[in-house]
Order: structure tokens, then sequence, then C-alpha cells
């Protein structure tokens, strides 16, 4: 049996999608469980209504003052009735065979101390695999920390065993909604405590603008003793290569609104290294505000509008430029942006800044065919060194 749980946050237009796909399992060997974490947007009374409707399954639900997600799932994980605990966001909704497949190999390792759960794979409402396809066949057992050597990227559906979660919380810090999931997961990994992967998707996401994937370096921004203590525990731990620490502490330093003295003290870093940090954001700005300033752009445009864009915009106060759209592939997408692709007529700009980490080859030539008289540069280029 499963404890499937999901924390929601104003989802009620569209957690009917979840709820429909769990009417249609093949099986019906679970309860589910949702945490309401504070909504005011009538989804207590529609799963009240699901309550008196359905007898396939148990449905319980609790509401709670606003705490985040790392909370609910700590409140889940004590009320859950039985040992698989598998969390299902309220955007997302899984294939027909998941609980009766979940069922079977959870069995299979339920009494195995060595492992903490097991997975299967996530996919796009198209049907791709989310971080693409994984470097084996049917299954791998692996920590959180060895995902990389088997393909295993990308968000994945976890089902961890109840009591794990539970020996395992998430830590909670007043005033603070938001903690990145890596946090315990990684802890588990760090207890030596491996996951069964299965080659198998049992799981469909769908990133939305209101979701907290879309929103992650904002949260990260305004819960800076959560992040603190993720960046604490990975340097602990050992396992993250110097360069990926040394970013992320840079991220923490970047966005936070704290003084250099503040920084030292919750990163738990000696002055020097927060100095040296911070020298680093005012070399990115600088070197921007020189690239600005010298073609005198006022108006830019956007091409890519992935980690790198995101991350840019953050820097549109300080050059004094205004992004007023994006070019992407994926334009349809785009609901914070204005948006077109390349085949479009595209609005007049002083400048497009391509953002993509990769260049592609003959990108440039096309922008300047398509928009003769605009300038055109990459991103990269200008920022290589400290980006």
């Amino acid at each position: 049996m499963i404890s499937i749980f999901t924390p929601a946050y104003n989802r009620a237009y569209i957690l009917e999608n979840l709820y429909y796909s769990l009417k249609t399992q093949t099986s019906y060997d679970f309860e589910w469980i949702i945490a309401d974490d504070g909504s005011t947007d009538g989804t207590e009374g529609l799963i009240c209504s699901w309550m008196q409707e359905t007898k396939l399954f148990p449905i319980r639900y609790k509401k709670f003052a606003h705490g985040g997600k790392h909370r609910a799932i700590n409140a889940g994980a004590a009320m859950a009735e039985y040992e698989a605990f598998f969390i299902v966001d309220s955007d997302d909704f899984l294939t027909e065979d998941a609980v009766h497949f979940i069922n079977t190999e959870f069995e299979k390792i339920k009494d195995k101390e060595q492992y903490a759960g097991i997975s299967g794979l996530r996919c796009f409402v198209d049907g791709n695999v989310i971080g693409g396809k994984p470097a084996f066949e049917n299954f791998v057992d692996a920590t959180n920390f060895e995902r990389e050597r088997y393909g295993l990227l990308g968000d994945k559906a976890e089902v961890y065993k109840t009591s794990v979660l539970r020996k395992y919380p998430f830590p909670e810090f007043d005033g603070e909604t938001f903690l990145t999931e890596a946090v315990v997961w990684d802890a588990i990994a760090f207890a030596g405590l491996k996951i069964r992967w299965f080659n198998k998707p049992i799981y469909y996401t769908e990133y939305l603008p209101d979701g907290l994937s879309k929103n992650y370096y904002q949260k990260m921004k305004e819960n800076p003793h959560g992040y603190a203590e993720w960046i604490r525990r990975e340097r602990n731990y050992g396992n993250m290569k110097r360069d990926e620490l040394e970013y992320l502490m840079y991220q923490y330093v970047e966005r936070s609104e704290q003084t250099g003295d503040q920084i030292c003290e919750i990163l738990d870093i000696e002055e020097e290294e927060c100095s040296r940090l911070l020298k680093r954001k005012s070399r990115i700005v600088e070197k921007l505000q020189n690239e600005i300033q010298s073609h005198e752009i006022k108006n830019m445009a956007l091409y890519g509008y992935g980690y790198n864009a995101h991350r840019l915009m953050e820097y549109a106060d300080y050059m004094a430029v205004k992004i007023v759209y994006v070019i992407d592939r994926n334009y349809k997408d785009i609901h914070d942006k204005p948006a077109f692709s390349l085949n479009m007529e595209i609005p007049d700009v002083d400048s497009i800044c391509i953002t993509l980490g990769v260049p592609e080859p003959g990108l440039k030539n096309l922008l300047e065919r398509k928009m003769p008289g605009t300038y055109i540069w990459q991103l990269t280029d200008i920022v290589a060194d400290e980006w």
C-alpha cells in the first residue's frame, strides 16, 4: 500500500487532473493525503466534494497555515498510514499503472535496510522523459549522489520509505516558506541509502508559471536561512565539485540582501572568502554595464529563455536597460514575457542578447539578417569568467 501525498497551495484550477488520474488507476491500493498549505481559492471545498464522491480509495485532507512544501512533507510523513510515501505535486498526474508498478517493486526492497525507496521516471505531458533517457535498460541501485553516472538527470518520481522521511525531516526556519528538497535527498544519500531507479515513466509533469520550479531563485532569495543550510550541508558531504559548490555560494551572495558580516555568519565562511564572492558580483555588473553603455542600449530583447535569461533579467535594474521581449523556439510556453519565434514579425529593439549557454553556429548571422541594424551579442562572451 502507498501513501500518495500532495501538497497544494491555490491549485484548485488544476488539481482535478491528478484526481482523475488516481480514479483511473489499475490498482487502488493507496491512500491520498492532501496537505492544503493555506489555500484561499476553494481548494478545501473541492477536495471535500471528492471525499464524498469517491469510494475507490480513502482521501485524507488537512489544512495548515501557509508554511511551504517542505513543512507539508514533514506533516504528510507524520500522517501517512503506509510504508511507501509518494510525493505527487498538485499540478502533475500519474500513468494509469503507476500504483500497481510501485506496489510490486516497493515490496521487493521494503525490508532491505540499504534502500531508501524506489523511483520511476517523470515525463513532460508530450511523453518526452525529463532529463532524457537513462543509461541503463531496466533498473539500477544508486544513491542520489550517483545519479549523473547513470544518466538520471532532471526530476524523477521517487517513492521513499515513510520511515526514512520521518528519520530525515526537512529543517524548518521561522518566517521561511521554501527549502530545496535536495537538503533531505542528499542527507539520505550521505547516509549511504540507495534508491532503485527504474527506466519506466510513471509520472507526468507540467512546469507551470506559478510553480516552485519556475520561481526557484526568487524563492531562494526570500528564504536565505534555508538556502544557507543547503550550502552548509553540501560542504560537509564533500560530494559536490568545488566549482559547483562555489557557484552555489556565489548565487547566495548575489541574491542576498544581507551585509557581508551576516553572510559570513550564516554561511560559516571567512570574511576573505565572502569578499571574493561579493567582488565577483560587482565584476559581472560592471562588465554588463560597459556593454550596455558603450552601445547605447535602452531596449533589448533576449534570444533564449532558459536559466541565463532569467538570471540576466535580475541585472536589468543595475544596467538601466529595458528587456522588452524574448525570442525562443518554445515561445508559446512563455507566459511572463512577450515572446516570438524567428519566423514571426519581430518588433525593433536596440539590441538582442543571445543568452544561450552554448552558441548555435550561424545564429548571430541569422539574427543580423532578420533584424538589420540591431546590435547582436552573446552574453557569455562578455562575462565568461565570472558567469
